[in-house]
């Protein structure tokens, strides 16, 4: 499967493949949800061109598609699958209205936005009780929380990589647990978070 999904990934010129080399990861950590026997429910942050928005309808069974980006442009890819809302990942009450509209129960979540450590985090806290059990978040370009510019981190709070690993820490030293634990796989420039 990793050869098909770098094969689509250049098939739709998205950077996931051939530039930050997520295809490894995606094959392997999406397998389980090839085998699920309805459509899967995806919301994308960050549709800029359209490429990962094909790639997934290429890559899935007739999966349900959801984006937002902060350009108004994005709707040129909206298809009978795919509903892209406007808006500001880091705005809580529009990703509150992205919930609403959609229902949440997504699958998988993938976090391709804005890459400011504000963003990320924000979008995180909205959107992850709305994963289903064994749904996936992802956070790509972590890249951005080594780049000490106040560029990528203008609110000046922990990066998302150190709030990640504090996280994943959190979950290796939890004595008592009143839950599976949650799983982190990083990859790259990516974190993968597996709700139990």
């Amino acid at each position: 499967m990793a050869n098909l999904f770098y094969a689509l990934c250049c098939k739709h010129g998205t950077d996931k493949g051939n530039v930050h080399r997520y295809d490894a990861a995606y094959s392997q950590l999406l397998e389980p949800y090839l085998k699920l026997h309805r459509p899967i429910r995806l919301l994308e942050i960050g549709v800029d061109s359209g490429a990962s928005i094909h790639l997934w309808n290429d890559y899935f069974n007739r999966p349900q598609i959801f984006g937002i980006d902060i350009d108004p442009r994005a709707r040129r890819h909206e298809s009978e699958n795919c509903t892209i809302f406007v808006g500001d990942q880091a705005d809580p009450e529009f990703l509150r209205e992205v919930i609403r509209q959609t229902g949440g129960r997504w699958d998988i979540v993938i976090d391709d936005g804005g890459h400011l450590m504000h963003q990320q985090q924000i979008s995180h806290g909205v959107l992850w009780p709305h994963i289903v059990p064994g749904g996936m978040y992802v956070i790509e370009d972590l890249h951005t929380s080594l780049l000490r510019s106040s560029k990528w981190n203008p609110s000046h709070i922990p990066t998302t990589l150190d709030w990640l690993l504090e996280k994943a820490r959190a979950q290796v030293t939890r004595r008592r647990r009143r839950h599976p634990p949650i799983t982190f796989a990083f990859s790259g420039e990516a974190c993968f978070i597996i709700k139990p």
